[in-house]
């Protein structure tokens, strides 16, 4: 399998796409970009089991065929490629891939695409179009009051709430709440879901703002988590004034004088 692709172009893919792997990876394969090639396009795959980022470019290529590539060795050699087109030559039988420049040959060791785990598919999904910048800008608002507690996960990530009448982006971690709501975004059916901490993070980095729209599956968890976010709301309500009020009894009891101004004061009559 042959295929030729710009060394510029490939590697700002690689680099929004390595958010995605994990440094702990329980699977080795999962170090490795998947690289799928069909009918003059190349579309590489990321993957930690629980996180999947696919991107898309184009190539020149005779051939269709899969290859799986180490992310760190392949990105670390595409560095010191000045912008240049790079042939890469890929040996079915042992997996070993040539990458061919100006500068000359380098060899790396892939591994079999059968061993990549698959792409979930998505069933009875429905989707909604929303403008990037106001993705971003609900991104913003709500991702800093996520929590981080892998027992709650229903906390760690932003909780959305799609309807015929406006879309609701609610996070907290306990302590903090932040609800957003957009009233011009709507969808064609009533729908909920979790959106992770870690992907909602790559989408942050990776968007952007200047493009017209953005198009969102609707899919996650079941829509459970809203009820939680309703107490959880009722819940923070009441520790916030309770905080209020613990605050102004502080203040009262506590009086902090400068030492230049404290004078003898007669314990009977008050006065100095």
């Amino acid at each position: 399998m042959k295929f030729i692709v710009n060394s510029s172009t490939l590697l700002k893919e690689l680099q929004k796409l390595n958010g995605v792997i994990s440094t702990s990876n329980t699977l080795p394969i999962l170090d490795n970009f998947l690289f799928e090639i069909e009918d003059g396009k190349i579309k590489i795959i990321a993957s930690d089991l629980e996180t999947t980022m696919i991107s898309e470019i184009t190539t020149e290529s005779s051939s269709n065929g899969q290859i799986t590539i180490p992310s760190k060795i392949l990105i670390d050699t595409l560095k010191t490629f000045s912008n240049q087109p790079l042939t890469f030559l890929v040996d079915e039988e042992t997996k070993g891939i040539e990458i061919s420049s100006e500068n000359g040959n380098y060899k790396l060791a892939g591994q079999d695409a059968k061993e990549f785990p698959k792409v979930p598919e998505l069933s009875s999904s429905s989707s909604f179009l929303i403008s990037s910048s106001v993705l971003l800008n609900a991104i913003n608002k709500t991702l800093f009051a996520s929590g981080n507690d892998e027992l709650r996960p229903v906390m760690s990530g932003v909780f959305c709430e799609l309807s015929e009448e406006n879309i609701t982006f609610v996070a907290t971690d306990a302590h903090k709440l932040v609800k957003h709501t957009r009233s011009k975004i709507t969808s064609n059916s009533n729908s909920s879901f979790i959106l992770p901490k870690k992907p909602l993070s790559l989408l942050k980095n990776n968007i952007d703002s200047d493009s017209d729209s953005f198009r969102r599956p609707a899919c996650g968890w079941r829509p459970e988590p809203l009820v939680v976010s309703s107490f959880r709301r009722r819940r923070l309500q009441q520790e916030a004034d309770n905080m209020v009020v613990a605050e102004e009894k502080e203040r009262c009891d506590l009086i902090r004088v400068p030492k230049a101004v404290i004078s003898y004061v007669d314990g009977e009559t008050g006065r100095p």
